[in-house]
């Protein structure tokens, strides 16, 4: 299963902010394929595209505008489903093609606003839709239903999220994208229903893999198991529910259930989180170093909290930005920025390789992309960070 390496920006100021609908009309109210109306409203072919903004999985352009001055109920709707605007206009319901294409160059824009990507031509060529495979199999085949409104929400609300990686990795952030994910791709397995993971079932049920104390797998869509109250015994994090932890850190002599840590110092463990936006750092809740400060290179962490820095190996070690196209490069320090590597043949930083570019080295390849025979291929086998894809 591929996905993308990177999540986040949606078409923002001059380009406005994006649509997941057409407006159904006839040729000659369109003047052709696409154009404006009588009244000179910009209008398009159903999934056919107005400003350019993207295509679908058969190459046809598709409409990426915005929702937010439609009247469309709840705006669920299975995919190819269609609705009505207050005007009465008839709405072709988004493909499921067009909303991963949407998400798909919402994080490519944030992207290069960051500073991860050269541009958003070569990150769309050497990246993957943050939505998923599994998501889209689940679609296509009924156990999940498109809700384009929370589609276009979950878009809108990656569209704001800082460049930070403090805030990127953060528990909290990781907890929101789940629940927006979850509600632009609905659950439908009811309960008894087969199922991989949770996400998969109806709302209020999890995915049970257990049977009979045996782990089984594809498992059944059921009634989640009671909470474990705060203060009480526990073994497993998730029986304590989403806003609390199992502690077995503060040195209690056993596990309970506990409030997640959020504030600067608290003891923490690495795999549950702190809460209040903040990472868990050598099992303290902290936040990751700002441009000039001090920082770690020996944290389980990116130690600078900016894409763009890197922590230099001088004492003290402090966050340092990084290395433009053709500067001066250590290959040690790995201090070129993202969309650069370090040529050990030069010592300088160089462009890496999209999609397709030769390269004799998988240092040289952008993205998602690896060195195969020569060429820069896609690696299904790529590893996403938080906020790279649905979960």
């Amino acid at each position: 299963m591929r996905v993308a390496v990177l999540l986040v920006a949606i078409f923002a100021g001059a380009c406005g902010r994006t649509r997941l609908w057409s407006v159904e009309g006839d040729a000659e109210s369109r003047g052709g394929a696409s154009g404006a109306d009588a009244s000179g409203t910009d209008v398009a072919e159903p999934g056919r595209d107005v400003g350019g903004d993207g295509v679908d999985a058969a190459g046809a352009h598709v409409d990426l505008r915005s929702l937010s001055d439609l009247a469309v109920g709840d705006g669920s709707f299975e995919v190819g489903a269609d609705a009505m605007d207050a005007s009465g206009d008839r709405l072709v319901a988004p493909s499921l093609a067009a909303v991963s294409d949407l998400v798909h160059r919402a994080a490519c824009q944030r992207a290069v606003a960051c500073g991860v990507m050269p541009s958003v031509a070569d990150c769309l060529s050497s990246t993957t839709s943050p939505v998923t495979d599994r998501i889209a199999a689940d679609v296509e085949a009924g156990r999940a239903i498109l809700d384009a409104q929370a589609a276009q929400a979950l878009a809108d609300w990656l569209a704001s999220e800082p460049c930070g990686l403090t805030v990127s990795y953060s528990r909290d952030t990781r907890g929101t994208l789940a629940a927006k994910c979850a509600a632009a791709f609905k659950g439908a397995v009811p309960s008894g229903g087969t199922c991989s993971v949770d996400v998969e079932c109806a709302l209020g049920l999890v995915c049970d893999h257990v049977r009979g104390g045996v782990y089984v797998n594809p498992g059944s869509c059921d009634t989640p198991p009671a909470m474990t109250a705060l203060g009480d015994f526990c073994t497993d994090p998730a029986s304590c529910g989403p806003t609390n932890v199992c502690d077995f850190y503060t040195n209690r002599g056993h596990a309970e259930c506990a409030p997640v840590p959020t504030a600067v110092g608290a003891a923490c463990d690495f795999a549950q989180g702190c809460g209040g936006h903040l990472l868990c750092v050598s099992n303290a809740c902290a936040r990751l170093a700002a441009t000039g400060s001090t920082c770690d290179r020996t944290s389980n962490y990116l130690p600078c909290d900016d894409p763009r820095d890197f922590c230099t190996q001088g004492q003290p070690n402090t966050c340092q930005p990084l290395h433009v196209e053709g500067a001066a490069c250590d290959l040690d320090e790995g201090n070129c920025l993202p969309y650069l590597w370090c040529n050990p043949a030069t010592a300088k930083c160089e462009a890496r390789v999209a999609l397709g570019g030769s390269c004799g080295d998988s240092r040289r390849c952008l993205g998602e992309t690896d060195c195969g025979t020569g060429t820069c291929v896609l690696d299904p086998g790529f590893t996403p960070t938080p906020l790279m894809a649905c979960p």
